[in-house]
């Protein structure tokens, strides 16, 4: 039996997130990982639009656009709430298991999930949060060798074997019992964090590169 029901969207890159606009739910799913189990449901499918979060986008476009904002409480306050909100669950870990569901999830996502969890956990990343940004702006495609036909330019292995999908696995279990506050404080205290989660917040719920 379930312990929840929460509606999800898929949002421009394929990850999902609480729904944007109110329609009629899909069918819901029971989701899985060893120490929890909750429902949910997808809304809309693959988002046509290719618009993201209004919020995500303005808080975005404020904090490239205006270095008095960037370096104010305001900005951290705004970034706070959003977070809080955006991602359909209070817990990350949830979030993070939910995603191998989404209709277009790809190992390029897993990986960035990979990648994302470990500068969690270390302060550090295999690929700069704008590698990923820019890797994510071409249309990967599973099975290719490219991205949007052009070679990637990075270490990082386009596919994952068995044993990359058990490591993730368990590093995924790691963040169960974390909440979101407990994770955005992770997240701005680690070297450059802010910008990291202001990037990685774009590329998980922003709009589409091509709008």
């Amino acid at each position: 039996m379930l312990n929840s029901t929460r509606s999800v969207q898929v949002y421009p890159r394929g990850f999902l997130g609480k729904p944007i606009d109110r329609v009629e739910e899909a069918p819901k799913f029971a989701m899985r990982s060893p120490n929890l189990m909750f429902g949910f449901s997808l809304v809309s499918g693959m988002n046509e639009r290719r618009k993201g979060s209004p919020e995500v986008d303005e808080l975005h476009q404020q904090y490239l656009g205006n270095l008095k904002y960037a370096t104010n409480f305001d900005c951290f306050k705004d970034l706070l709430v959003e977070f809080l909100s955006v991602f359909t669950t209070n817990q990350f870990g949830q979030w993070l298991f939910m995603q191998r569901e989404s209709p277009v999830y790809t190992p390029l996502h897993e990986r960035f999930l990979i990648d994302t969890c470990n500068y969690l956990l270390t302060g550090q990343r295999k690929l700069s949060v704008y590698n990923w940004e820019g890797m994510f702006k071409h249309n990967y495609q599973p099975g290719s060798e490219t991205y949007g036909g052009r070679h990637t330019e990075t270490n990082v292995p386009l596919e994952l074997n068995k044993t990359d999908r058990l490591l993730a696995t368990d590093l995924f279990k790691r963040f169960e019992n974390a909440s979101l506050g407990d994770v955005f404080q992770y997240w701005v205290s680690k070297p450059n964090g802010l910008d990291d989660l202001m990037t990685s917040l774009f590329i998980f719920f922003g709009s589409s590169i091509d709008n």
